[in-house]
């Protein structure tokens, strides 16, 4: 690699770096391009070498930020199981704490009318949905599956609330794993009467 290509590409990462501890410290709206700059040790004319806005520069942080967790891929269990084993990784990545913090972010953000929360919603809960309801439309030949999808990840996220509010710590493994077990059985057996 030409020292002139690292060179960029450590400069990018270092901008990428500060834009996320900001991001995820300060929120979106109180995070200046100048911040990251000082933040990033570059000029903020380097920052915007890079990034042409502040929102390009957001996008990039949720872009890497939905890539370090893998989207989970639907196997051959019983139906019961796979979605067990898709709650628990579901809900074990959603209380990591850059993802709480991400997620109070876009919360106070997406208040004010703020872009950043349709940026959320289509760069991760899209990505993350997607094999869920194709999972209950090919599998379980579920009727409105991305509805029901939307139904069962509300259930899985349900422990996710007093956590947010610092009025539990983030659960052990086994009370995710029973939580995503009893998520499960109760939505398979509405999906039926459904």
């Amino acid at each position: 690699m030409s020292k002139a290509l690292e060179n960029y590409k450590t400069k990018r990462e270092s901008i990428i770096k500060a834009g996320r501890e900001l991001f995820l410290n300060h929120g979106y709206s109180r995070t200046s391009m100048d911040e990251v700059a000082k933040t990033a040790c570059v000029t903020k004319q380097t920052v915007y070498r890079y990034f042409v806005s502040k929102s390009d520069l957001f996008a990039e942080v949720i872009s890497q930020m939905s890539k370090e967790n893998d989207i989970y891929t639907f196997g051959d269990m019983t139906p019961e199981k796979e979605l067990k084993k898709f709650g628990i990784q579901f809900i074990s990545m959603h209380m990591a704490r850059h993802r709480l913090e991400l997620f109070r972010m876009m919360i106070a953000e997406s208040r004010d009318g703020s872009e950043i929360g349709g940026m959320f919603k289509s760069m991760i809960q899209d990505a993350r949905r997607k094999p869920l309801t194709e999972f209950l439309s090919d599998r379980l030949s579920v009727k409105e599956a991305d509805r029901m999808a939307n139904l069962l990840i509300t259930m899985l996220l349900s422990m996710r609330s007093p956590i947010l509010m610092n009025t539990r710590d983030v659960p052990c493994t086994d009370e995710i794993e029973k939580h995503a077990e009893t998520c499960v059985k109760l939505f398979l057996n509405g999906v039926k009467g459904f």
